[in-house]
């Protein structure tokens, strides 16, 4: 049964994210695998953002509505909790707002917001590319973790303090290595550096390391995780991505 009909809105059987579903099906054998039970983080964009790519900037409150309960019937449908497999976070990412925003009051924003995270069983988290329009965020209940690039980015998280983070009952996840690849090959193009290597793309783990404890050091119990920035499915190969992952891992571990 669904719970409601409206515009754009996917059947709720049929709101189940493709690469989720795999996992899924294949949880057993990886979970074998790998000696332990998959600890799943799920990425799916944002009802705002599916928006603006699809109706632009003009509100139409009964076409937001259906984006919101779509987007929160392919989160709900994200949370596994099986024997081999649990979800521990559905991030849901709004990289446009604060840039380009849909044409709302704050209350309808708040409202459509609160709308896509009304599900449970999983941290709930918001990922944001602008620090700008955080306190709407800040604002919406059922948002435990607000996310920020903190690497390439590092304003987006000097906005950001933990006295505000204390009076919404909200924790922070901060980017600490940089995946801006075109910024990054630009950078290194300019030192003389045409074919850098892998390791000359990926930061030291020193570097990675002192923007954790920096991080640490104003949060506090506040910070609730640490990765890197977002952007790696534009990195040359899966294995320098990789790579990536793997050094952040180890600075974060040593720090």
């Amino acid at each position: 049964m669904l719970r409601w009909k409206g515009t754009f809105l996917v059947e709720e059987q049929e709101a189940v994210l493709p690469e989720v579903a795999l996992i899924n099906s294949e949880a057993k054998g990886l979970s074998e695998e790998i000696g332990a039970r998959i600890r799943l983080r799920v990425c799916l964009f944002g009802p705002m953002e599916q928006y603006l790519k699809e109706m632009g900037t003009i509100a139409y409150g009964d076409v937001l509505d259906g984006f919101a309960e779509t987007i929160r019937r392919f989160a709900k449908n994200s949370v596994l909790d099986s024997k081999y497999v649990k979800t521990e976070v559905v991030s849901i990412d709004e990289p446009s707002f604060g840039l380009l925003d849909v044409h709302a009051e704050k209350e309808k924003l708040v409202k459509i917001l609160n709308q896509a995270f009304d599900f449970g069983g999983a941290v709930r988290q918001i990922h944001l590319h602008s620090s700008s329009r955080l306190a709407d965020c800040l604002s919406v209940k059922n948002i435990d973790v607000v996310s920020f690039e903190g690497a390439a980015s590092p304003r987006n998280v000097e906005a950001v303090s933990k006295k505000m983070l204390d009076e919404f009952d909200k924790k922070i996840r901060v980017g600490v290595s940089r995946t801006d690849i075109d910024s990054i090959m630009s950078e290194l193009n300019d030192k003389g550096v045409s074919k850098p290597t892998a390791d000359q793309m990926i930061e030291n783990e020193e570097t990675i390391g002192k923007r954790f404890i920096r991080a640490k050091e104003k949060f506090g119990e506040r910070l609730a995780f640490a990765g890197p920035d977002c952007g790696l499915g534009s990195w040359p190969t899966q294995e320098t991505a990789l790579l990536l992952l793997k050094r952040t891992v180890a600075a974060l571990k040593n720090f």
